[in-house]
């Protein structure tokens, strides 16, 4: 099984992100569940808010280059959590809601 979900996964990946999404795939049912829980701090989601506030129209490069890595971190968080649900649902386990997630 875990072969063929790697195969499925899109060849336009960054290779951190496959690598990260193929590790999902070993695995055990608690700890997918604990990855589609993961939350995003809070300071991270004020940071990013803060960096993303036009300022003139100009970002200064230090600040592009966080606000930029903030933004992959939250896809591959994004990406961590979906394919760690999809993974739990072929194991057959209870997907939990969305209100769940977020408890």
């Amino acid at each position: 099984m875990a072969q063929t979900l790697s195969a499925g996964l899109p060849d336009n990946l960054p290779t951190t992100m496959r690598d990260a999404l193929q590790a999902l795939e070993q695995l055990d049912n608690s700890a997918l569940e604990q990855a589609a829980r993961k939350q995003v701090s809070a300071a991270a989601i004020a940071r990013f808010a803060e960096l993303r506030e036009p300022r003139a129209g100009i970002t200064p490069p230090l600040e592009q280059q966080v606000l930029d890595s903030l933004s992959q971190d939250a896809d591959l968080r994004m990406l961590r959590k979906a394919y760690g649900v999809v993974l739990l649902k072929l194991r057959g386990q209870p997907i939990p809601t969305l209100t769940e997630l977020d408890a």
